[in-house]
């Protein structure tokens, strides 16, 4: 074969020939340092990461090796194919097949990687941890628009929602706040604002030559009170976006139409049936009629806002007692007992045993008339004088029924069981490692198929963010482990949603404190797979980790 001369630092040649292969000899000074891996490719059935009788090699898969830290600088790559190992001519598809044995010149001054190329249309699987996107010079957060923002003052946050609002399949933001110009002439301002994302997690003006961490406003409602609470969905049936906004101190909700690009009209009020008050705000299908209905909650009451399928609204009945406990803090509206019907788990700041209550959907009768809800029910538990704060749910045991978890003022996360009829219980505290939670939501972060928690909240006392994002990873059984690392949000207000069209859920980030927007993504996108129930899918380039139950 040719040859070629490699030049060296020391004085001494070495030979390498075109396919690689090493030439040893007294003459080249032996200053050629050459690496070899070889190894087998297979089809692990039963995800144990071994070879097991039954599994075939697989051939015709490219394995390369490229040197990280300098600039995945390729190194060499070659095919998976048959090996004969034991030379007598035949190939045995489980020992002998989809082998591969690369010779290459190490990169001594970077970290060597050997890894499978991704086909074109492909995409890798593999567990990680989040990031934060990498936008304008490395900052990962945006500042809305709020006006006067040249101007010294203090911005307060009250309510923030991710959702897609122009149908591009990534999430945008919907923001309500007030503006204090402090020493400034102008009065206190309350704003509604609509933040677009461009589809890839950015918010800022694509026009920006500056690449300002300004986000860019599309939108902006000025109200005459601060908004507590925010809903979106499709209110009038045409497919777009619409959303609600409930006012602190009025009788009222305010209604804004949306046309499916992000732009919205004002959109007249509907009365929410409830003393006046600041309150939280749900959306979902009460009735099961295939319209978006409403569920506002305030201080002791909660209302229920039927759709009539053109985006008027009107209450159901009386409002629903819960008691003269506390100020609304969270909520979600979904089946907890298995009939189809949408019921309410939410939280309220009290200093009690009754912070968390469940209000199971009665349905409706024969007449499809909606029953309304139940009497709540509170889940026992003594808080002492640490009262319950944020609430997501998600199903966290080997049980088809949905539980429910909250956070705590003392940094504790309760995880409650439910048996099934939406009754719930107590079962599991976990520790965050923060000194205070201050919101969580659910996500399978390592896409085991197990739901994990994610938790935001201060690490070191009120007035830092440094490291207050913690995942508590789940078995699948009930049980948490804290996960390691810890990263920086920045924020104190979370919600997963799908910022950059990959496929894959991120967590949202938003801090009262620095105005700070943004989100995180995990690295590795995953595959989707639709199948028919009773289907069986099967793969090879899934990353060897089973897909669970969902």
């Amino acid at each position: 074969e040719f040859v070629r001369i490699l030049d060296d630092p020391m004085g001494k040649v070495a030979v390498e020939t075109l396919s690689g292969q090493q030439v040893q000899g007294p003459d080249f000074g032996n200053a050629y340092s050459a690496a070899a891996i070889e190894g087998q490719k297979f089809e692990d059935l039963n995800f144990n990461g071994s070879r097991d009788p039954g599994e075939t090699g697989l051939n015709g898969v490219k394995i390369e090796v490229y040197a990280e830290s300098s600039g995945l600088i390729f190194r060499a790559s070659t095919e998976t194919h048959d090996m004969d190992l034991d030379g007598n001519g035949s190939i045995d598809p489980e020992t002998e097949r989809g082998w591969y044995r690369l010779v290459f010149e190490p990169d001594n001054g970077s970290e060597n990687i050997l890894r499978e190329v991704i086909p074109e249309g492909y995409n890798q699987t593999l567990p990680n941890t989040p990031r934060p996107v990498a936008t304008h010079s490395q900052h990962s957060s945006f500042l809305p628009d709020f006006p006067d923002t040249e101007q010294e003052g203090d911005f307060e946050t009250h309510q923030i929602l991710a959702v897609d609002l122009n149908k591009d399949g990534a999430a945008d933001y919907l923001y309500s706040g007030e503006y204090d110009p402090d020493a400034s002439a102008e009065p206190t301002r309350e704003v509604i604002q609509v933040l677009l994302n461009d589809g890839n997690g950015l918010f800022n003006d694509p026009d920006d030559q500056f690449l300002s961490l300004v986000a860019l406003v599309k939108h902006e409602f000025e109200t005459t009170d601060r908004v507590t609470g925010l809903a979106a969905g499709d209110f009038d049936g045409d497919t777009n976006i619409d959303f609600a906004a409930l006012e602190a101190n009025s009788a009222n909700l305010l209604l804004y139409k949306g046309d499916g690009t992000g732009t919205f009209t004002e959109n007249g009020t509907t009365g929410r049936g409830q003393q006046a008050g600041p309150g939280v705000l749900f959306s979902g299908d009460l009735d099961n009629d295939g319209d978006t209905d409403l569920v506002a909650f305030n201080e002791g009451a909660v209302a229920a806002l039927l759709n009539d399928g053109a985006g008027n609204f009107s209450v159901a009945g009386s409002d629903f007692g819960v008691g003269s406990l506390g100020a609304p803090r969270d909520g979600a509206l979904t089946d907890l007992n298995g009939d189809g019907f949408a019921d309410l788990a939410a939280s309220q700041s009290h200093f009690s045993n009754d912070g968390l209550f469940v209000m199971l959907n009665l349905g409706v009768d024969g007449g499809n008339v909606w029953q309304g809800f139940a009497e709540p029910t509170f889940v026992s538990y003594v808080i002492e004088t640490n009262d319950f704060g944020p609430v997501a749910v998600g199903n966290f045991d080997a049980d088809p029924d949905v539980e429910i978890v909250g956070g705590k003022s003392d940094a504790e996360v309760v995880i409650m069981d439910n048996d099934g009829a939406g009754v719930f219980s107590i079962v599991k505290t976990a520790t965050a490692g923060l000194d205070f939670v201050s919101d969580l939501d659910v996500l399978d972060d390592n896409m085991d198929g197990n739901f994990d928690i994610v938790v935001v909240g201060d690490e070191d006392g009120f007035d830092t963010l440094h490291e207050n994002g913690r995942i508590l990873r789940g078995d699948g059984q009930g049980n948490f482990t804290l996960a390691d690392p810890f990263f920086n949000f920045l924020s104190n207000r979370i919600q997963v949603e799908e910022f950059n069209r990959d496929g894959i859920p991120d967590i949202g980030f938003h801090s009262d404190r620095s105005q700070a927007i943004g989100f995180y993504e995990f690295l590795q996108p995953r595959y989707t797979i639709e199948a028919d129930i009773g289907d069986t899918v099967k793969g090879v380039d899934f990353g060897n980790y089973p897909l669970g139950n969902r």
